[in-house]
C-alpha cells in the first residue's frame, strides 16, 4: 500500500467517521427530543393521575351518598311493607264485612220478597173483586140504558098517540 492509497483510506475512514459522528449527533438530537416528549408525557400523565385521584375522591363521596340513600330507601321499603301488611289486614276485614252484609242482604231479600209477594197477591185478589164489581156495575148500567131507551121509546109512542 502506498502512501497515497493510505491517505485516501484514512480520508475515507475520516469521512465515514465524520458521517457517523454527524448521524450520532442527529440521533442524539432525536433521542433528546424523544426524551423531552417522554418527560412531557410523564408530566401529562402525572396531571391526569391527579385528576383521576380527584375523580376517585368524588366517586367515593358519591358512593357514600348512594349508600346512605340505599339505607334510606331500605327504611322506606320496610315502612311500605308494614303499611301493605296493615292495608291487607284492613282489606281482609272489609271483605269479611262485605260477605256478612251480602248474607244479611240475602236474608232481607227473602223476607221482603215473602212480604211483597203476599201483598201483591192481596192486591191482585182485591183487583179481581173490584173488576167483578165493575163488570156487574157495567151490566147494571147497560140494563138501565136499555130500560131507559125502552122507556124513551114508549114515551115517544105515547106522545104520538096522544096527538
Amino acid at each position: 500500500m502506498n502512501n497515497h492509497q493510505f491517505q485516501e483510506l484514512v480520508l475515507e475512514q475520516l469521512a465515514d467517521l465524520a458521517n457517523s459522528q454527524k448521524e450520532l449527533v442527529e440521533k442524539q438530537d432525536i433521542f433528546t427530543a424523544e426524551l423531552r416528549k417522554m418527560n412531557e408525557g410523564q408530566d401529562t400523565l402525572a396531571v391526569e393521575q391527579g385528576k383521576m385521584n380527584e375523580r376517585q375522591d368524588v366517586f367515593a363521596s358519591d358512593q357514600k351518598k348512594m349508600t346512605e340513600r340505599q339505607d334510606t330507601f331500605a327504611a322506606e321499603q320496610r315502612k311500605m311493607t308494614e303499611n301493605i301488611a296493615a292495608l291487607t289486614k284492613s282489606h281482609n276485614n272489609l271483605a269479611e264485612n262485605v260477605h256478612e252484609l251480602r248474607r244479611d242482604l240475602r236474608k232481607l231479600d227473602i223476607k221482603v220478597e215473602g212480604q211483597v209477594v203476599e201483598k201483591i197477591r192481596a192486591l191482585f185478589d182485591d183487583r179481581e173483586v173490584i173488576h167483578e164489581k165493575l163488570d156487574k156495575l157495567q151490566m147494571d148500567v147497560n140494563n138501565l140504558n136499555t130500560k131507559t131507551s125502552y122507556t124513551d121509546t114508549r114515551v115517544i109512542e105515547l106522545a104520538r098517540r096522544i096527538k
